[in-house]
């Protein structure tokens, strides 16, 4: 979430996100007189706090309850915000968060500029980067993103003490908007907050009311379960993971979208239930960017299914809401045919619709599964492979044209453990197909590192520093690709503790993945040679001597005498014959990435001209304490923050689920 927040005045934030005229508050002056002196031990905070707002009922119909000791029983991540808001006639008896039912929460740290996770001195970063205030700042993230998660929320509120001063956050799922800190005991900005957030609507607190909350005896919950028990004719994996995701700690919704006559489609993320056919459909909930230029992905993707392009997903519906992966463990034979289908959508879509998609990730590689009949007459299980997620994609900039056809989101180009080194390195660039393809080959490289039997022993450091690192670039502001990717695409090598990856089948022999990845890491170390400048040559004696005194100038002058003195031209002659050699040999390698023809043949020869073990998956090899999403982000975050992963674990049977929960 780095540069993601906006600071704004106490006033103006009140005007802006607290709307309407209360009633009259009540004199609050003295309410938190009773709080404890600047730098006191932080649990001395809580009971406080807790007394002062609910004997002065300075937030009517709600009470807050510390929440600090125990996490929700239904929360792996065991995340324990200090204190929530909850309605009065449903506070927790057990002194759980309960992320089902708070309205917002509360975080108190001990001081007030140490602990404080932004940033008010002029002529400073708002995100200060302090370890101990990025922690700080990670918690405040994390817990926002779970109340986020466990609600239908277009955002939530989030109230900071920081000792004897505060700071409240509104955040929503583009970034946060925050107060500038102040003194909650001489000023009553947090009783004014409290007093108005009672007297606000669900909507205006922020409920999404798209989502309508299904009762637990209602018709529709019971279809539901009837729907999850096993049937012959509904068993395979959309049954499945339906089933799965009626999980009776959660609340269960349904939707309201508003869906246009004149386009079929539909905008949204889970597996669902159509009551009105009662039938399984995809339902991706997303949101949209309104930037001039931007196409809603279901309208392209009407667009691609009416120009019959092959393994993309099939549009029933779309629309926008009313205003206001799981994972199959299959062999890697799978992955692999997986990857091959979604190439082909990828070519047709480019060679038909004038499309790139700018996402290629783990997440947006999906299984089609249906039944069908082998050629000798047996039931068979089929995978497709199907290339999701065309919200990112750009037309292909024609010449000359200077429309805002190719208009990029800002600040989203995609999943960056997926981008290629170029777009690593320079987010804007015009994405083209090298750039493409080679996000299909990470997402072959990531999965394969992850699940395959193979030399690294430190699987976890591995993905770390080739997906996830990256650094600050001080002459361009901004995060660059991390050293570890970078090298392994200019050289062609993928080399870890002192090791060159290989993978092995399971049972010690080497695994048909290595001819895959040894083929493609050297035509994208071509593909790097050609296309980076190359370094500028060394200088001539003349303009050595115009630049000055070189070190050691009298040993330099020795050596050149001696060279002088040896006749070195058959080294040159050879010399220029192997650079012509090596140059041509990088064009060829090079230029068979500049289409799908080379990549997508590789692929299918090696399909079909191998042995393809059957039993392969080794199960995620990651430490116990490792968090994929927690290490991807940019900024550093507190120890108790946890997300949910990215396409995680094997390989994405319809969608990843790092997308907010919509339909459970």
């Amino acid at each position: 979430m780095h540069r993601k927040f906006v600071k704004m005045s106490v006033s103006d934030f009140m005007k802006n996100f607290l709307p309407g005229e209360p009633p009259d508050m009540p004199n609050f002056e003295r309410a938190f007189s009773g709080m404890p002196s600047k730098g006191a031990i932080e649990a001395y905070f809580y009971e406080p706090f807790k007394d002062a707002v609910n004997d002065a009922d300075m937030c009517p119909c709600y009470k807050v309850a510390i929440t600090q000791y125990k996490p929700d029983l239904n929360d792996s991540s065991k995340q324990k915000p200090d204190a929530a808001l909850y309605p009065v006639n449903e506070v927790p008896t057990d002194a759980r968060p309960n992320w089902n039912i708070q309205r917002l929460h509360f975080e108190f740290k001990r001081l007030s500029e140490q602990h404080d996770p932004l940033n008010d001195k002029p002529k400073s970063e708002l995100e200060p980067d302090s370890q101990e205030r990025a922690d700080v700042r990670g918690q405040c993230i994390s817990y926002a993103e779970m109340l986020l998660m466990h609600q239908q929320r277009a955002f939530c509120f989030t109230v900071a003490i920081l000792g004897r001063e505060a700071r409240i956050f509104r955040w929503d799922r583009s970034g946060a908007i925050a107060t500038e800190r102040f003194n909650y005991i001489t000023e009553l900005y947090l009783c004014e907050f409290l007093w108005r957030f009672a007297h606000l609507s669900p909507e205006e607190q922020g409920d999404d009311l798209t989502a309508i909350e299904v009762e637990p005896n209602s018709e529709e919950v019971r279809l539901m379960r009837e729907m999850a028990k096993p049937v012959e004719e509904r068993c395979g994996h959309a049954h499945k993971y339906f089933a799965e995701s009626l999980d009776p700690s959660w609340k269960w919704w349904k939707l309201l979208i508003d869906i246009k006559d004149d386009t079929p489609g539909a905008d949204a993320d889970h597996k669902v239930l159509d009551c009105s056919t009662k039938t399984f459909v995809w339902l991706k909930d997303a949101l949209r960017v309104d930037h001039d230029g931007m196409e809603k992905e279901g309208d392209i993707l009407h667009r691609l299914n009416e120009l019959k392009i092959r393994n993309v997903p099939t549009l029933l519906q779309h629309g926008d809401v009313l205003q206001h992966g799981d994972i199959l463990r299959q062999p890697t034979l799978i992955l692999v045919t997986l990857v091959f289908d979604c190439m082909q959508a990828h070519k047709q879509a480019m060679e038909k619709a004038h499309l790139t998609h700018h996402d290629i990730s783990g997440g947006n590689l999906l299984i089609n599964e249906y039944e069908s009949v082998d050629p000798f007459g047996k039931p068979c299980t089929v995978r497709d492979g199907i290339l999701g997620d065309w919200e990112l994609s750009k037309p292909i900039p024609l010449e000359g044209d200077t429309s805002n056809r190719s208009a990029r989101q800002p600040g989203r180009t995609g999943t960056r453990q997926f981008m290629s080194v170029n777009v690593l390195n320079d987010p804007w660039r015009t994405i083209v197909i090298q750039d493409e393809l080679e996000s299909f080959f990470h997402v072959l490289l990531y999965y394969g590192a992850r699940y395959l039997a193979h030399n690294f022993l430190d699987v976890t450091g591995f993905l770390h520093w080739f997906f996830d690192a990256n650094f600050w670039d001080v002459a361009n502001a901004g995060f660059v690709c991390g050293l570890f990717k970078d090298k392994a695409m200019h050289t062609g090598v993928i080399r870890h503790e002192q090791k060159i990856l290989k993978f092995d089948d399971g049972t010690g022999h080497s695994h048909p993945l290595n001819s895959i990845m040894t083929r493609l890491l050297g035509w994208f170390k071509a593909h790097y040679t050609i296309s980076t400048p190359g370094e500028s040559s060394p200088q001539s004696d003349s303009n050595r001597e115009a630049a000055g005194p070189s070190y050691d100038y009298e040993t330099l002058r020795r050596w050149e005498k001696l060279k002088a003195s040896v006749d070195l031209s058959p080294y040159y002659l050879m010399k220029a014959k192997v650079d012509d050699i090596i140059r041509t040999q990088d064009a060829q390698f090079a230029g068979r990435l500049t289409s799908h023809a080379a990549m997508s043949t590789l692929l299918a020869n090696t399909i079909t001209d191998h042995v393809w073990p059957i039993n392969d998956k080794k199960g995620h090899q990651l430490h116990a304490n490792f968090n994929y999403e927690t290490e991807k982000h940019y900024e550093r975050t507190g120890t108790k923050r946890t997300h949910e992963s990215i396409a995680d674990p094997e390989l994405p049977v319809a969608a990843s689920s790092n997308k907010r929960a919509r339909a459970k």
